[in-house]
């Protein structure tokens, strides 16, 4: 309602997600047959050169040599397959959604400021369901869950002076958790028995209050000096909690487990050994994720018409407050404090070029309590690491179709990526991806 520049917009939607895993393990029984039929020296039969001297196996052969289609084809189905570790289950969810949103402007100081602002209701209807066994019988478990929020934002920006903006934000937003993760079901393929993964019905979304601020300067062409800072508070971030059961209580039956499985507990004392089971939980803890960001674009005509450069940093902090904040802080992960990235860039008529630099600090790459060498709570970092990369393109502009040759170097300094192990001075993992190069042709007919 209204017009281009003021105007009150309402709106509704509906949405329903539906998924369903079934999952299907006959691993056991093959396993067993596979022992029973072949014999320690019969497998160099199966044994092939692979590539760079690396031995390969012939999959094919063994195989049909343990009936390993007759298996596959005849698989019952089961909570979890052990091999590939997916749960069976489902998940139903009904969403309804309506907003309301104003936008307008105004002036302030005989300057022009504009803002819109606005509330979205959302409603969901979710019905979680998985198979669970306990004392040997399997069944069916459902939980009905519903919650609903009110999710306001604003939004504003005002012409402090000629070309400068001075833009802020806020804003209640919601994040749902990952389906699989709610799953009731539990899985267990760790080769020494001591983790277990376990699902939660129980898991709820998770809520951010946002609140950006940020100042612009728009230095003419392309040209553009930004600076942003911003804080985000999150309430009921999910988290991988840890709790200590005896292996009787996880409803897996011993004689599906892999021999080694079955030794590992057999030596930790049986049906009573305690297993660290894993399980995604709402932490009882607030997230405060702070921090800024410098933008810089910059066009170099007076040097070389179409030449620029562009680059951005990025410094996050992150801290955790209250009764989980400990556990919820070794959970983490996978968010380097300090980025940046630099480009240079040549455009002129049918040509582009691009050389650009990207470096992330290293920061944790896996959550705590992962049993990691044998250590339950150490964790991975990664290494500091910069990567150098090339783009360029030609448009074939005298052709109808006019198709474009492109070019794309990757990782030209071949840098690899590394972690380590709790300390710097204990190696963990490195891979070498070492340098791709792509020319292609891209069009359309």
């Amino acid at each position: 309602f209204g017009d281009d520049d003021r105007n009150v917009r309402v709106g509704l939607s509906y949405d329903q997600f539906e998924r369903t895993i079934t999952a299907f393990d006959n691993s056991a029984a093959w396993r067993d047959f596979v022992f029973a039929n072949i014999t320690d020296a019969e497998l160099a039969n199966f044994l092939r050169p692979g590539p760079s001297g690396f031995i390969t196996a012939d999959f094919a052969g063994f195989f049909n040599a343990t009936n390993y289609q007759q298996f596959f084809d005849s698989a019952p189905e089961a909570n979890t397959s052990q091999s590939v570790g997916a749960a069976s289950g489902g998940v139903n969810e009904d969403n309804f959604a309506a907003y309301v949103e104003v936008n307008g402007d105004t002036e302030v100081w005989e300057r022009t400021l504009r803002f819109n602002a606005g509330v979205r209701y959302i409603d969901t209807d979710q019905e979680i369901s998985g198979p669970v066994t306990f004392g040997g019988v399997r069944e069916i478990q459902r939980l009905d869950s519903q919650y609903d929020e009110w999710l306001p934002s604003f939004n504003a920006s005002w012409e402090v002076v000629d070309d400068v903006l001075l833009r802020v934000a806020s804003s209640r937003t919601l994040t749902r958790p990952n389906p699989r993760s709610m799953l009731p079901a539990t899985t267990f393929s760790d080769p020494s028995a001591e983790i277990a993964d376990q699902g939660n019905p129980n898991l709820a979304p998770y809520l951010s209050t946002n609140v950006d601020l940020g100042i612009e300067w728009y230095t003419g062409g392309e040209g553009l000096v930004a600076l942003s800072l911003f804080n985000k508070r999150v309430s009921g971030y999910t988290f991988q909690g840890i709790n200590v059961r005896p292996f009787r209580d996880l409803g897996i039956p011993f004689e599906s487990l892999a021999p080694g499985q079955q030794a590992a507990l057999n030596a930790n004392g049986g049906l009573d050994a305690p297993v660290n089971v894993r399980q995604q939980v709402n932490a009882d803890a607030t997230l405060d994720i702070q921090g800024w960001e410098f933008i810089w674009i910059q066009p170099l005509d007076f040097v070389l018409d179409g030449l620029g450069f562009m680059g951005n940093y990025t410094d996050i902090d992150l801290e955790a407050t209250g009764q989980d904040a400990a556990q919820l802080a070794g959970n983490l992960f996978g968010i380097s404090p300090v980025l940046w990235n630099a480009t240079v860039y040549w455009e002129k008529d049918a040509f582009a070029a691009r050389l650009s630099y990207n470096w992330a600090e290293g920061a944790a790459q896996r959550a705590l309590g992962n049993n990691e060498s044998g250590l339950n709570y150490a964790q991975y970092f990664g290494v500091d690491r910069g990567q150098l990369d090339f783009s360029a393109s030609y448009t074939m502009e005298w052709l109808p179709s006019q198709p474009q040759i492109t070019l794309n170097v990757i990782n030209i300094t071949d840098e690899p990526l590394e972690n380590y192990l709790a300390f710097r001075n204990v190696p963990g993992e490195t891979y070498d991806p070492g340098r791709t190069i792509l020319l292609g042709v891209r069009g359309s007919f």
